[in-house]
């Protein structure tokens, strides 16, 4: 079986779940396993606006992001969006249609809403054969996702599957199993081996702080609020060498301050909680390591409902202000059976057989008869 698994670099989540997925795919040798960026066979305006433009308008115009954002879902308004984004793809991933062609797989597998669209044409005006399987990498649907040649979509929760249902799909093309995260976040290593490698405290109560690609929100203020209770803090800065600069120019004793780093499934191994952004995957990572969430400046949209949802099931909690993060931190550090309470909720979300389940699903989606 030939399967093309077909991402989009719009926020690193994408192509971390078709990472996760590509390498488990890749032990069967029976499977001849393809992973691709929808993006680098487009022209680089495109390319640049879909990826770079995706991270200016969160950053810096939130307000036309959330007007764009919402704009597909409006009954008065979609049809135009929709109508505008086919026009503009077609014009933009010709050479990713003729690729997928030329490949000819057995399965189109998506981990964006973009290949979505292609496959969908590929099949209807070329009469293409291959399954269109889509994993949905966050706990909410934008109606972006939802394609009429999409054979299987895979999604993260009940909550996820109820919204896809909602705008039009049959509920027999669903599957609930979650988001596929690195095989590396399943095991769990030995705090005190890690402390002693990352040359940190053990014996700390450990906030580990991830930025993101972009590190929006009020980090230095954390860091130094946290520190007041002796709170021992890390620091995932990513690309922001500004915000690494000043972290460690604040010479906190209390706090490790990182760049890019490969091994977050060790950081969160050795830390108590989280305060990240409320991006699918860094949601399932975290769910999977039972750490309770704190999530800060979610975008609107996607990660606002992610974080809706976390606080729904009682382990996450959007807060922005350093000095309530600080209260509810220490209110966790000071009451174990609360902590506790928390990890165990995650028994009841937490899936550690995802991986094998959705590879699973494919197998089973792809090999039956084409419609």
């Amino acid at each position: 079986m030939k399967i093309l698994i077909v991402y989009a670099t719009a926020g690193a989540g994408h192509r971390r779940a078709s990472e996760a997925i590509y390498s488990y795919l890749k032990k069967d040798e029976s499977l001849d396993v393809v992973k691709i960026d929808a993006l680098d066979y487009s022209n680089a305006l495109f390319k640049l606006l879909y990826s770079e433009g995706y991270l200016f308008l969160v950053t810096h115009l939130s307000f036309i992001w959330v007007f764009l954002f919402y704009l597909p879902g409006n009954k008065f308004t979609s049809f135009l969006a929709n109508s505008l984004r086919f026009f503009v793809n077609r014009i933009n991933l010709y050479r990713l249609a003729s690729y997928i062609l030329k490949e000819n797989p057995d399965c189109l597998l998506s981990t964006h809403f973009l290949p979505n669209e292609v496959g969908t044409f590929l099949k209807v005006f070329f009469k293409a054969k291959f399954k269109l399987v889509s994993i949905v990498t966050d706990f909410t649907v934008h109606p972006f996702w939802v394609a009429r040649g999409v054979d299987k979509y895979i999604v993260a929760s009940q909550n996820t599957q109820d919204e896809i249902v909602s705008l039009g799909v049959d509920k027999e093309k669903t599957k609930v199993i979650g988001i596929p995260i690195d095989e590396r976040f399943y095991s769990k290593s030995d705090r005190k081996i890690l402390s002693n490698n990352l040359e940190i405290a053990d014996n700390l109560f450990t906030a580990l702080i991830v930025t993101g690609a972009i590190g929006i929100g009020p980090i230095e203020e954390i860091v130094k609020t946290l520190t007041q209770e002796n709170i021992q803090t890390i620091v995932v800065c990513g690309s922001n060498k500004k915000l690494y600069s000043n972290l460690v120019n604040l010479n906190i004793k209390t706090a490790k301050i990182l760049g890019f780093v490969n091994n977050i499934h060790e950081l969160m191994d050795v830390s108590d909680c989280i305060i990240t952004k409320p991006g699918g995957l860094s949601v399932s990572e975290a769910i999977i390591k039972n750490l309770p969430m704190i999530f800060i400046s979610p975008i609107p949209g996607q990660e606002t409902a992610n974080a809706n949802l976390m606080s729904r099931l009682g382990v996450g909690l959007s807060i922005d202000s350093p000095e309530d993060i600080l209260k509810k931190i220490v209110e966790l550090r000071n009451d174990h059976a609360k902590i506790e309470y928390i990890r165990n909720k995650f028994k009841s979300i937490s899936n550690t057989s995802t991986l094998k389940e959705i590879a699973d699903e494919i197998r089973r989606s792809c090999s039956s008869p084409t419609s």
